[in-house]
């Protein structure tokens, strides 16, 4: 499970019914061609949420629900439509995790998301009614390349990654990861980690089955940032988790 999409002092949303949108990160500091601003990414592209039929956010763009991010460009990594990422070196764990992944292997996605009440809907208790860190989506992986072998990936596979801000970007990524196209990708419902009273403190979903690359029990300091791994009960975990994110309820 690795971290991923905006954060800090501007987080994507959940919503009461833990429904959510995600946003994807700024595009500072990367040099890049065609990239969209938020004002350009529709709010429909991001979420699953019953609430993006509501009118006022029918035909709303990402820039609408953080007018802050009205004139910047977003990079789109995660590609949750077409199953791919490009991975930047960041320590954390990132690197000796994203590079053990295998055929089949589950990577989980984390978001740290704010809290926005709509209307008078009741907010579930499973969610922070400020801010918390939530499972947003997931790739079942189909294969993965450092940068050297994606350059010499075949045309098919590189194509894959056609619409990967990485691939128009003049600093391409260290690790190029394809998951399985038409499975899994954006839930419909973010996966609470974050205690409903505290943010900063975890869920025993994540403290008790989930550890860091050196072996150390996850859920400690920042513990968002940390790319973390499954290995005990991993089915068990897996059927929990994928039963919460693909909910319609």
């Amino acid at each position: 499970m690795i971290d991923v999409g905006l954060g800090g002092g501007m987080r994507g949303l959940v919503f009461p019914d833990m429904s959510f949108v995600f946003f994807p990160i700024p595009a500072a500091g990367w040099d890049c061609r065609r990239l969209q601003t938020y004002a350009e990414l529709r709010m429909r592209d991001y979420t699953h949420s019953k609430y993006a039929n509501l009118w006022e956010f029918r035909n709303a763009h990402l820039s609408d629900l953080i007018p802050e991010l009205a004139d910047m460009k977003a990079h789109n990594d995660p590609d949750f439509k077409y199953r791919t990422y490009g991975h930047v070196k960041r320590g954390y764990g990132y690197e000796p995790l994203l590079e053990s992944l295998q055929h089949g292997d589950i990577l989980l996605f984390l978001a740290t998301l704010d809290y926005r009440s709509i209307d008078k809907s009741l907010r579930s208790p499973q969610v922070n009614p400020e801010w918390g860190g939530y499972i947003v989506g997931a790739f079942e992986i189909e294969r993965w390349f450092t940068r050297e072998g994606f350059e010499h990936a075949p045309d098919e596979d590189r194509a894959r990654f056609r619409s990967n801000p990485h691939s128009y970007c003049k600093s391409p990524a260290d690790l190029w990861i394809a998951g399985k196209e038409d499975t899994l990708g954006l839930f419909r419902k973010a996966v609470p980690l974050s205690s409903p009273r505290e943010g900063q403190q975890c869920l025993p979903l994540l403290s008790e089955n989930f550890r860091t690359w050196s072996g150390k029990r996850a859920g400690r300091g920042a513990w968002y940032r940390h790319a973390v791994a499954c290995k005990k009960h991993a089915s068990r975990v897996w059927n929990e988790i994928r039963t919460q994110g693909d909910s319609d309820e």
